[in-house]
């Protein structure tokens, strides 16, 4: 069947700073490689140019498959769709969006088909039946239309074996994704397995994966990473695992086996003394800690099963050590009062002060994400789910917190400058941090001066949550508007050359 053609299609925003391999459809594309199929990856920036190229490399496929993602890129996956339409091809769309929100997503007239769930398995017996032009009712986990009507199948079972579909490395421009980390080197980004056995209400691996987890072979995995070290030189690894730590003896078997520095998400309960200790013997860089809150009572509403204090002992201990610390924070999550939220601010800059270094993410507007148990609470507080994609591409990382309606508008200004107040403080107390090692005597005796004041006028802000007249935060947008305008211009400048 290698006459036999696909195209499948993950498109990534101009903006976005930093990019993870498509690993999603690259597994798919081993599913199908695996029957003889020729299969086609793109991982392309969502321009008129690109997505025209897409269309005509893609004439003559059996389908083109579009994995996305709820947020801003479903308007750029619906242009596409649409230019795919008008030259015949028909789509089919997956991902974490599709899987939750079928019907909706089948009611656009530019998508054809739908897969549900993960889709290796269900996209080959899929491509079997669009080859005999049979019938579609018995692949579990499709979606499709049918003389008007929409038709959803039974969901498909979760693959048991990752290692049956060895991905393909040569289908993208790897060193494209490989970053610079804090001055050790160039980390690339890798998956070692899929799902979490934990419940957090805010996330989509509860019905998704169905709290299962599956991990790769790990000698294979030790095998692969070496090879592609070898092959495009990077210095470390970033484990972009949901739970890399879910099984903590092959969790630490890989990354004695790789014996190069590494970044990996973990639990604040995972984190004990002797966890730490065995990190720092093989080489970690920086832990990932998903905080959340600084309320006792908000984690215990969102099924964390994590405590304030299990998450000061775990940074605790990461400092003790000489581990880095990347910590992330969500407010205006359902059922959070305004006393939880004040103790997450509280959390944070206690944080900052306590630890130089110390990175925040955050903290965040809840996003509904469907497919999480939050998802629901958030409709019954009075949040009003978007009818169609064009009103879910609303909804992402950055949106407007005013959508929530759940929230009161004057506690989401208060809470926004707050937020803003917290990216001044990092960000200022960073450059300090960095410019103290620099012997210009000039940033000694009027710059550091000026930061550590206007530190002080933010820290207080803080402290005493106040959100009027914000004007050391709105200063700090301006200039880093203007930086981040001048970073974006001259990375189209050095990606046109």
């Amino acid at each position: 069947m290698m006459d036999m053609k696909v195209s499948l299609i993950n498109l990534y925003l101009p903006e976005q700073k930093m990019l993870y391999p498509p690993l999603g459809i690259m597994s798919i594309a081993a599913a199908l490689r695996n029957k003889g199929i020729n299969v086609q990856v793109f991982h392309e920036e969502a321009t008129q140019r690109n997505m025209k190229d897409i269309v005509k490399k893609s004439q003559g496929v059996l389908f083109v498959g579009l994995s996305v993602l709820t947020g801003r890129t479903l308007i750029c996956n619906l242009e596409l769709s649409k230019l795919l339409k008008k030259n015949k091809i028909p789509v089919l769309w997956g991902g974490v969006h599709v899987s939750f929100l079928p019907e909706s997503t089948l009611r656009d007239d530019r998508i054809d088909f739908i897969i549900m769930g993960e889709g290796e398995e269900a996209i080959c017996i899929f491509t079997d039946k669009l080859i005999a032009a049979g019938d579609f009712g018995d692949v579990k986990g499709l979606g499709y239309k049918k003389e008007g009507k929409i038709f959803l199948n039974s969901q498909i079972s979760l693959v048991e074996d990752l290692d049956s579909y060895k991905i393909n490395w040569d289908d993208i421009r790897v060193p494209h994704y490989l970053y610079e980390m804090d001055g050790v080197g160039k980390f690339l980004p890798y998956l070692t397995s899929r799902g979490c056995p934990h419940r957090c209400g805010f996330c989509y691996n509860l019905n998704f994966n169905k709290r299962r987890w599956r991990g790769r072979n790990q000698n294979d995995v030790i095998e692969e990473i070496l090879y592609l070290r070898q092959k495009y030189q990077f210095d470390g690894v970033d484990f972009i695992d949901d739970n890399f730590f879910t099984n903590q003896k092959r969790a630490f078997d890989i990354v004695g086996g790789i014996g190069v520095p590494w970044i990996a998400e973990v639990r604040a309960d995972y984190v004990t003394e002797e966890f730490i200790k065995k990190c720092k013997t093989y080489n970690c860089h920086k832990l990932i800690i998903g905080c959340e809150s600084g309320s006792n009572d908000l984690l215990k509403l969102i099924n964390k099963d994590v405590t304030v204090a299990q998450i000061e002992n775990a940074i605790r201990l990461c400092y003790g050590y000489g581990i880095k610390v990347y910590c992330s924070f969500m407010i205006m999550m359902p059922g959070e009062s305004n006393q939880d939220r004040e103790k997450t601010f509280d959390l944070i800059n206690n944080l900052m002060d306590t630890y130089p270094g110390i990175e925040i993410d955050g903290p965040k507007v809840y996003t509904p994400y469907p497919g999480a148990p939050l998802f629901e609470r958030s409709k019954e507080n009075g949040w009003q789910e978007p009818v169609d994609i064009q009103g879910w591409a609303q909804y992402h990382r950055a949106m407007n917190p005013l959508l929530l309606k759940y929230v009161a508008d004057q506690d989401v200004k208060k809470n926004m400058a707050l937020v803003g107040g917290i990216a001044v403080k990092h960000h200022i107390l960073t450059y300090i941090e960095e410019r103290f090692r620099s012997k210009n005597i000039i940033l000694h005796i009027f710059v550091i001066p000026f930061l550590r004041f206007y530190k002080g006028i933010v820290s207080l802000r803080l402290r005493y949550k106040f959100a009027n007249f914000p004007l050391e935060i709105k200063l700090y947008i301006l200039w880093l508007g203007l930086i981040n305008k001048i970073r974006f211009s001259r990375n189209r400048n050095n990606t046109a050359r």
